[in-house]
């Protein structure tokens, strides 16, 4: 078995995780309303908008709703989520060495059209992968196993035990598996390169 295609997490792997901090700064924007409670709206309407039902405009038009505050604030909201994405440049820097080994390289990741959009900017993601897919594009996030499926299709020949997929989230790692796909729970690069000789992959 040789490793063909690396696919890769976005949030989390090749960004940090901007939730905690995102909540933090929605916190001190809003003291009288409760975290939790700002936790779970904001995450029941960010399923719709990662599945491509809604924009990102409307998601959080429809949090500040259902908050009850005003809608003015949207933007502020909007430039929070952008600030807490902060990239991981150690992890960036190791995709290109993958890339220049000459592996096949994809990644999979539950986010809006923005998002994507963004983080073509920030992390210049069509320099870094040869294929991706956003939630947002397949219209299903990572919890069903179509969205693999489509990105190890794009790459003619490639099987899925020749491939690895990466990710901070433990419940998207099961579902790459159950397709025999050779998955990796992120934790930090030095883990991830531990994980990644064990299956012959050493650069």
């Amino acid at each position: 078995m040789v490793i063909k295609l690396i696919i890769s997490d976005l949030a989390g792997v090749l960004t940090e995780n901007g939730d905690i901090l995102l909540f933090e700064q929605l916190q001190e924007l809003f003291p009288n309303k409760p975290l939790k409670k700002m936790e779970e709206v904001f995450s029941k309407h960010m399923l719709l908008v990662e599945r491509g039902e809604v924009s990102e405009w409307d998601f959080l038009h429809a949090f500040l709703e259902e908050m009850s505050l005003d809608s003015q604030d949207v933007d502020k909201i909007q430039q929070l989520r952008r600030d807490a994405t902060k990239t991981n440049p150690e992890m960036i820097s190791f995709i290109k060495k993958l890339r220049m080994a000459g592996y096949k390289l994809g990644y999979a990741t539950n986010c809006s059209e923005e998002e994507i959009i963004h983080n073509e900017k920030v992390l210049g993601l069509s320099g870094l992968f040869d294929f991706g897919l956003a939630s947002c594009d397949t219209k299903c996030r990572k919890t069903d196993p179509e969205i693999f499926r489509k990105i190890v299709g794009h790459f003619e020949g490639v099987k899925f035990e020749e491939v690895v997929y990466m990710d901070d989230n433990v419940k998207y790692v099961g579902v790459a598996k159950e397709l025999g796909i050779h998955a990796i729970h992120f934790k930090s690069l030095e883990q991830a390169k531990i994980e990644l000789q064990k299956l012959g992959v050493d650069v």
